[in-house]
């Protein structure tokens, strides 16, 4: 890809700023008249494109539409089933849109084509294209469909930082009181107290739990390697008087494993009477509840397993004691007996 512009003059001579895919250089034109130096603009840019163009293989002429299946099925080998299920998602998405063309000819106005045409969030939208974005990467450099990722040169919306749905301590109490459904209370609890995910805790097996060392191990994470967690002492007791000897700690009657726990966990919530959540909501919780209480941020993203500490500033909320405590101070120094703010 050849860009070039004419610059201001610098010295009284024009320039030429200069990119060729990544490569990026400046030339004289060797002039200080601008209509000679843009004609020379046109001239230097017809060459460049000549001889990026002498360099370009030939391209395997495959549809979007068969190079996304074979990278689906590609990926499969390497990536969960939940991954591979949104990427099919993603794929059902662009497929209507795109999905006849040839993949080295998708130009950069064919992405933002799509990304203009499609009608939910902002943030659907940035994971259709950042899926597009490793799809090109992927076929650039296994299969040599295409020579530049055109996702690259796309804009991204932008997204609201939403501060995440929590429950209070009092809402958590509520919302434990109304599950009546045995596997629920476990879910619920594990979830509040530990902040692990949902197919994580779905995934929990008996023979897992190490009840000497309080701990138990996840197998099915989201980083695809096994994890060591910490559990409380009440939530140790309580796994205990529930205690099976195999089988998943979230079972349904005849053992075998829950997929969702969505219907389950509305009904509760609307029971309890308390906002609207997520089984998601119950990791923001165990956040939000943690840095309210002044653990040290680092511990909250240990025990929570955030891969970064700005993370968890989303979970830094207005009730966060510090925060109250520096207001209060602010307050007293500005209404300090004798100042003229007092007065």
């Amino acid at each position: 890809m050849v860009r070039i512009h004419l610059t201001p003059p610098r010295n009284g001579y024009y320039y030429l700023d200069i990119i060729v895919d990544r490569k990026r250089w400046k030339e004289s034109t060797g002039t200080k008249i601008k209509r000679i130096a843009e004609a020379i603009k046109s001239k230097r840019e017809t060459e460049l494109n000549e001889q990026a163009l002498s360099f370009v293989p030939q391209m395997p002429k495959i549809t979007l539409y068969d190079a996304l299946k074979e990278f689906i099925e590609y990926k499969s080998k390497f990536l969960k089933k939940g991954t591979i299920v949104r990427y099919i998602v993603h794929s059902n998405q662009i497929i209507p849109v795109l999905g006849e063309k040839i993949v080295s000819k998708i130009t950069i106005k064919d992405i933002e084509d799509f990304r203009d045409s499609r009608s939910p969030s902002n943030s659907t939208i940035n994971r259709d294209l950042e899926f597009l974005r490793n799809f090109f990467n992927w076929a650039i450099k296994k299969r040599r469909y295409a020579v530049v990722n055109p996702v690259n040169e796309v804009d991204r919306f932008k997204v609201k930082n939403i501060i995440p749905n929590a429950l209070s301590i009092e809402e958590c109490e509520k919302l434990l009181e109304a599950c009546d459904e045995a596997f629920l209370k476990t879910f619920v609890m594990i979830g509040l107290h530990t902040g692990c995910r949902l197919q994580e805790i779905l995934g929990l097996q008996w023979e897992n739990i190490d009840f000497e060392k309080g701990t138990f191990v996840l197998t099915e994470t989201k980083n695809n390697k096994d994890e060591i967690i910490v559990m409380s002492q009440k939530l140790a007791n309580y796994l205990k008087s529930i205690k099976h000897d195999d089988g998943y700690v979230v079972s349904k009657s005849d053992g075998s494993k829950y997929k969702d726990v969505r219907k389950a966990l509305e009904r509760a919530v609307k029971k309890a009477g308390i906002k609207r959540i997520t089984a998601h909501s119950l990791r923001h919780t165990f956040a939000t509840i943690l840095m309210d209480s002044g653990v040290n941020p680092r511990d909250i993203m240990e025990l929570g397993r955030w891969s970064d500490l700005s993370l968890l500033q989303r979970y830094a909320h207005s009730s966060d004691p510090g925060k109250r405590k520096g207001v209060e101070i602010l307050s007293d120094a500005l209404h300090k007996k004798g100042t003229k703010v007092e007065q």
